[in-house]
C-alpha cells in the first residue's frame, strides 16, 4: 500500500492529468476493473504470500502488481472527481 508521502506525490502528479481527461474518458477510467485472469493471479500471489510460499520472483511480481494497483486506484479516484465535475 502507498505511504502518505507517496499518496501525496501521486495526487500532485495525477490530479493535473485527470483534470485534462474528457468526462467520458474519466468515467471509463473510473469504471476500469482488472481482467479476471489478472485478478486470479493476484489472488494466488496473495494466498501464497499469506502462506509464506512465494518464490523470490513471485514476490517481486506481486510487489509490482500492488504498486501498479495503488497507482490505478489513485488515478481512478482522481478520474471520479473529474467525472463528477462534468
Amino acid at each position: 500500500m502507498a505511504t502518505d508521502a507517496s499518496s501525496s506525490a501521486f495526487h500532485l502528479i495525477l490530479q493535473p492529468l485527470a483534470d485534462q481527461l474528457p468526462a467520458d474518458v474519466a468515467r471509463s477510467v473510473a469504471a476500469f476493473e482488472l481482467p479476471v485472469d489478472v485478478q486470479d493471479r493476484l489472488g494466488r500471489f496473495a494466498d501464497k504470500s499469506t502462506a509464506g510460499t512465494l518464490t523470490p520472483d513471485e514476490r517481486e511480481e506481486y510487489a509490482s502488481m500492488v504498486t501498479a494497483l495503488d497507482f490505478v486506484a489513485m488515478f481512478q479516484a482522481q478520474a471520479r472527481r473529474r467525472a463528477a465535475r462534468s
